[in-house]
């Protein structure tokens, strides 16, 4: 098992997932409605499937929290564009979010790529 902690796209995401969560806990409006919690539920899905991968011992598993996480990226990279085209966040809040989600996003798919190409134990 891996401690997700030790992670640095795990501590990346842990910073994005409270950004978006401080940007629209101080919005306090929602239009479409939703959009807010969805937006939520995306940016904490990120560091939380790479801690739950973080607690398999299969590489492969691992892997696979990894993409899901680098696929919660992706989602909420959209979400973003959708909150700044309907007005929910403003353009000095979205430039960031989406910067850094993307960074995230690039991230996720590395450490995939390594963590597949590691050797198994006593092989």
């Amino acid at each position: 098992m891996r401690n997700y902690l030790n992670l640095h796209v795990s501590q990346r995401a842990h910073v994005l997932a409270f950004a978006v969560l401080s940007c629209t806990d101080a919005n306090g409006h929602s239009r479409p409605p939703g959009i807010t919690r969805k937006l939520q539920r995306a940016a904490i899905a990120i560091p939380t499937n790479l801690a739950k991968g973080c607690g398999h011992d299969s590489r492969r598993v691992f892997a696979r929290y990894i993409a899901t996480a680098a696929a919660s990226a992706m989602r909420l990279e959209y979400l973003l564009l959708l909150a700044r085209d309907l007005g929910v966040l403003s353009e000095l809040q979205y430039g960031p979010l989406a910067t850094e989600s993307i960074a995230v996003r690039r991230m996720c798919r590395t450490l995939r790529h390594r963590v597949l190409r590691e050797q198994p134990l006593g092989g």
